[in-house]
């Protein structure tokens, strides 16, 4: 038997609503459901409606504006740090420095259709 054939990446691109902030990154195809994103069900991602694709680091980049620039805040024992956009206010990532990897709002990402998502939820409800 044969092993399954890996689906190669894509590169996706996206920002806040007044393009204040711009960014591009690299992912497994998720647009028809193809890879999982996360919802997550803690307080302030449920408020937010924000959808997860979790991306390595090194395969995300701001090309407009920069880190430094957006608006921090940071959730769960400051160990989640969520940025957004100080102007229009869209959460674009969310930063988990121990794990070297950043969790990009799909929501924000250009040309996704939401409801052909394969969406999993994440419980950050019961975070300790």
């Amino acid at each position: 038997m044969s092993a399954p054939a890996t689906t190669a990446e894509k590169e996706y691109t996206g920002g806040c609503h007044c393009a204040r902030f711009r960014y591009a990154f690299t992912h497994a195809p998720f647009a028809q459901g193809e890879t999982a994103v996360e919802a997550c069900n803690c307080s302030i991602c449920d408020a937010k409606g924000a959808i997860w694709a979790l991306v390595p680091e090194d395969k995300f980049r701001l090309t407009k504006g920069a880190l430094g620039e957006l608006t921090l805040y940071e959730f769960h024992k400051r160990v989640y740090k969520h940025y957004f956009c100080p102007t229009c206010g869209v959460a674009l990532v969310l930063g988990v420095p121990s794990k070297r990897e950043v969790h990009v709002n799909v929501r924000a990402t250009d040309g996704v259709d939401v409801g052909k998502l394969k969406v999993t939820v994440f419980d950050g409800k019961n975070l300790l």
